[in-house]
């Protein structure tokens, strides 16, 4: 592993870089104008790296960077993020769906177990902490400080896909790097605590920022370019609509929506994956009512409309 010179940067000045982070805009977050959320959820992060650097202790680590994208990504006000509980459950049905324990038609599908319109995955190619210099310092938590010099590398490759068809909408290699001398904060083999007080402030907390803070932009800039899509629950009546989104979703009453029906899913012989289905444009509705997780719409545009047609935002 290589070792790396001091960094020459002050306390006062990393001090006041740190506090102009916390303060400062994150990529991505609290959109200006109203935007739909897009319902999305983060699958649990890998690594390909076989020798776990410094014994950090991998599920734990990758674990964290899930939960820490998971939080970045909610924050942004641009998405419903689906819950770890909720993730879990699926994941766990659609492992038996795999074994061969359900079938493919009974079984969990990624779209319809979670609910989501898109799924994010990161795997973890990249990790270095290297540390040197003098002074023992002190370990509390895990958060070691004294007079080492310290510089980590944190990097992921990132895929979103949709969540029906599994199609990878866009990739990415994102890096993180950080470093720092003097009197350093450094971190204990085998004991990394995300969540930690002073994790944060440490060279692997800021480069586990930097590298989610470059992931939620990329999300944020590939998903941003997708149409919001919600689904017709069930319909009474042309005047009583129910939709599948409501207030949490940043539906308001007022927005019109085209309707779009699905024909035949269309499935690869060769590979057994879903490819999509053709779409029928059948009309427009238009909100009326809000609640929650719902709302009820009217038909502005044709009728006869049914459970599961496709509502998509108009631009």
């Amino acid at each position: 592993m290589r070792r790396y010179a001091p960094l020459m940067t002050s306390a006062v000045l990393l001090l006041a870089a740190a506090a102009l982070w916390a303060d400062g805009p994150k990529p991505g977050t609290q959109p200006q104008e109203r935007i739909l959320k897009k319902r999305i959820a983060v699958l649990p992060t890998e690594t390909t790296i076989e020798q776990w650097a410094w014994d950090f202790g991998q599920t734990s680590f990758t674990g964290g960077l899930t939960e820490t994208m998971t939080t970045a990504l909610v924050n942004t006000g641009r998405f419903t993020v689906v819950e770890r509980a909720e993730l879990e459950a699926a994941l766990n049905e659609m492992k038996l769906t795999q074994q061969g324990i359900t079938t493919q038609q009974t079984g969990a599908r990624k779209g319809m177990a979670l609910g989501a319109e898109y799924l994010v995955k990161g795997v973890l190619t990249e990790f270095e902490y290297a540390k040197s210099g003098g002074g023992a310092g002190i370990s509390i938590g895990g958060v070691s400080v004294g007079g080492s010099k310290a510089k980590a590398v944190v990097g992921l490759d990132i895929r979103v896909f949709h969540s029906s068809t599994t199609e990878i909408l866009a990739s990415e290699h994102v890096q993180g790097k950080a470093s720092r001398g003097g009197a350093a904060v450094g971190i204990s083999a085998g004991n990394v605590d995300f969540g930690a007080a002073g994790f944060d402030k440490t060279p692997l907390g800021q480069a586990v920022r930097d590298a989610v803070d470059k992931w939620v932009k990329f999300t944020v800039d590939k998903l941003g370019s997708q149409p919001w899509e919600g689904r017709i629950v069930k319909a009474d009546s042309d005047d009583k609509i129910y939709v599948n989104a409501g207030s949490l979703s940043n539906i308001e009453v007022g927005d019109r929506f085209r309707v779009l029906r699905e024909g035949e899913k269309l499935v690869d012989p060769a590979t057994g994956l879903e490819l999509g289905a053709e779409r029928t444009p059948v009309g427009e509705v238009r909100i009326t009512e809000v609640q929650e997780k719902f709302s009820i719409a009217r038909a502005s545009q044709g009728n006869g409309f049914k459970r599961n047609d496709v509502l998509r935002e108009t631009r």
